[in-house]
C-alpha cells in the first residue's frame, strides 16, 4: 500500500506538451445569424406597424421581439 496516487491529465489533455500557435476563433462566422435575426426583428417591427392597430395575428408581441 505505498502507492501513492496522485492526479494527472490524460496525454491528450496536457497543455504543456503541445507547443503551436493558439488560433483564435473566426467571429466572420457569426455575420449572417446576425443578419438574419436583424432583418427578422426589422421585419417584426413593419408588421406591428403597419397591422398592428388592435388586430389578433399582430399584437404587441411582435414589437417585444423587434426589441428583445
Amino acid at each position: 500500500m505505498t502507492d501513492e496516487h496522485t492526479d494527472e491529465l490524460p496525454e491528450d489533455l496536457d497543455v504543456s506538451a503541445y507547443v503551436g500557435p493558439y488560433t483564435f476563433p473566426d467571429i466572420n462566422r457569426r455575420r449572417i445569424p446576425a443578419a438574419i435575426y436583424l432583418a427578422a426583428a426589422v421585419g417584426f417591427f413593419v408588421l406591428w406597424l403597419t397591422r398592428g392597430d388592435g388586430g389578433v395575428l399582430v399584437n404587441r408581441g411582435f414589437v417585444a421581439l423587434a426589441i428583445g
